[in-house]
């Protein structure tokens, strides 16, 4: 992910902390003016921010009357469209006081970059299922050389295929909380395991990553068929070299890459 992106999901979840306080002054920083508000009454313009007032502030009291507690923002795609225009998409998930969820609506955004940063040009409302094509995340294909997202993730292997000769710090960053791993002896493992061995002593060198291509599956996940080596990862032989091929998947959640499933292969060192 770039800065860019980056700079707009943190927006999104800035703005939806603000509006979950239900103060309407905590939310008109993040509207650029002018703006549109397009909904199922119509399009509105929102010229100045004293315009948001009379339009947010009622939304606001019904909510406060309805035992509203918070609202989350659920990322399906982000675009950037140029140096200063975004598209977010994504459903906005409200729930009440006792932690039930109270309803959906599906949001389309399309943020510009100002003086003052990212804010919201025009705000749509929709159904939430009307998001994307049914078979969108159908599509595939392999990354391109110059493709940033596929040099990230390529980059992130390669960190975590170093982790056994060195605490790097990588796991925290590249592994989400619902992660789940195959070793190459058939075991499971999750990110906490692997936090425990990343801060653990260090016996192996030479880890290197051997080689990695990326295939993206849509927008928001992608898998990458890999392969590394490593001496002295066997404690009981520390002079033998291990090689492995692996199937790591990467899923796109709130806007951020994180691998979220890995399988592990030991195999014959050439």
């Amino acid at each position: 992910m770039n800065n860019n992106e980056d700079a707009v999901n943190q927006v999104l979840t800035d703005y939806y902390k603000a509006f979950s306080t239900l103060t309407i002054q905590a939310i008109l920083r993040y509207f650029h003016h002018p703006a549109l508000l397009i909904g199922p009454s119509g399009v509105i313009a929102l010229p100045t921010a004293e315009a948001v007032v009379p339009i947010f502030g009622p939304v606001m009291e019904t909510l406060r009357q309805r035992e509203y507690h918070r609202s989350e923002f659920n990322l399906q795609q982000l675009r950037l469209l140029g140096a200063t225009s975004a598209l977010a998409m994504g459903v906005a998930i409200r729930y009440k006081t006792g932690g039930q969820e109270m309803e959906r609506v599906g949001l389309t955004y399309l943020l510009h970059k100002g003086d003052s940063g990212w804010k919201f040009a025009v705000m749509a409302l929709h159904d939430a299922d009307r998001l994307a094509p049914s078979n969108y995340a159908q599509q595939s294909h392999w990354a391109t050389a110059d493709d940033k997202t596929a040099q990230f993730m390529i980059e992130m292997e390669r960190k975590w295929a170093e982790r056994p000769c060195t605490n790097n710090g990588v796991v925290s960053e590249l592994l989400a909380d619902d992660f789940q791993g195959t070793s190459t002896t058939g075991e499971r493992y999750s990110k906490a395991d692997e936090l425990r061995n990343e801060k653990g002593p260090h016996s192996a060198h030479g880890c290197a990553l051997d080689d990695a291509k990326v295939r993206f599956f849509g927008e928001d996940v992608a898998i990458v068929y890999g392969s590394e080596h490593a001496i002295g990862k066997d404690k009981t032989n520390p002079d033998a070299k291990q090689c492995q091929v692996w199937t790591d998947t990467w899923l796109k959640r709130n806007g951020k890459w994180q691998i979220a499933a890995a399988q592990d292969n030991k195999v014959d060192c050439k």
